[in-house]
């Protein structure tokens, strides 16, 4: 079992490697936003953005958007490209999606923004600070390293059985996510995890369907799970935060993610797992606004 592990894990490092060698050139696309801010309360920080993870959308960080814009601050909640209401395209490096990123601050005229990333949305942030520092005045990344990620052929797999399901014609959207649900179940065991990729089912006029480009998704799947080469740190104010029942930041990244974020803090919250800002959501705002709060000072 070890063995077909490491052979698994070589064959995607590979795939990643050669897939970032050969990178096209970087179109930023448009992206879908919502804002969050409380029209009675004096804007107490800097503005925050942020970003959902893969099979992701804006709509999952609502109530978090919500209780962070409750202390005066304007949240920025985003559908990362192939994602939510966001443009579609066939490209999807972290230098095209951190290009996203960088087009809407622009387009907002945002000058800085604290950047809050899960997952992939933690590789898109983190790849912004890298290598547009000016831009970032606080980064928080939530249960993910600027690595490989070694277990993402189990989200190859969630992408494959969306990719081929038989999606029903004619019928509800509610009957369909049923019909979808059923299919799913081969491949995704938790019931919860099934629910937030059936998130992904909509209604489009009177055809259901995707609305996650899976096919863009799954060609530059290499992409997704790897990570760009850096050599130059950012030196800002830094949080991890991981699941205490995950493993996608533990103490061996500990190295690498001190080196290019050598201002890092780590916390992992208990009974958590990869989700942790919709598992544990109390335990997660508190540690975020704490974070601000004592880092606000540094960056003012």
């Amino acid at each position: 079992m070890r063995l077909f592990r490491e052979t698994i894990l070589r064959t995607l490092q590979v795939h990643a490697v050669r897939q970032y060698t050969t990178s096209p050139p970087v179109k930023p696309v448009k992206l879908a936003y919502a804002t969050y801010q409380e029209t009675n309360l004096e804007e107490s920080d800097t503005p925050v953005l942020i970003l959902h993870g893969l099979f992701g959308s804006k709509t999952n960080w609502q109530t978090i958007a919500k209780a962070f814009s409750n202390t005066g601050r304007k949240i920025i909640t985003v559908d990362v490209r192939n994602h939510g209401e966001s443009e579609h395209s066939p490209h999807m490096t972290y230098e095209h999606m951190s290009a996203d990123v960088e087009q809407l601050m622009g387009d907002l005229h945002l000058k800085k923004t604290v950047l809050i990333g899960h997952s992939m949305g933690g590789k898109i942030a983190m790849t912004l600070a890298l290598t547009k520092p000016d831009l970032v005045d606080r980064l928080i990344v939530v249960d993910v390293a600027p690595v490989i990620s070694v277990q993402a052929t189990v989200l190859q797999s969630y992408a494959d059985t969306m990719r081929e399901a038989d999606i029903p014609v004619n019928n509800t959207l509610s009957r369909a996510r049923h019909t979808v649900d059923k299919q799913l179940q081969k491949v995704v065991s938790d019931p919860n995890v099934r629910r937030f990729l059936l998130m992904n089912l909509v209604m489009d006029g009177e055809k259901v369907k995707w609305r996650l480009n899976i096919e863009g998704i799954l060609s530059n799947y290499g992409r997704i799970l790897g990570f760009p080469l850096f050599t130059n740190p950012f030196e800002g104010p830094t949080f991890f935060i991981g699941g205490g029942d995950s493993n996608h930041i533990s103490e061996k990244e500990y190295p690498d993610i001190t080196r290019l974020f050598p201002l890092a803090e780590f916390l992992h919250i208990e009974g958590a797992g990869h989700w942790v800002h919709s598992e544990k959501p109390v335990e997660f705002v508190r540690a975020v606004l704490q974070f601000l709060e004592k880092t606000k000072k540094s960056t003012s």
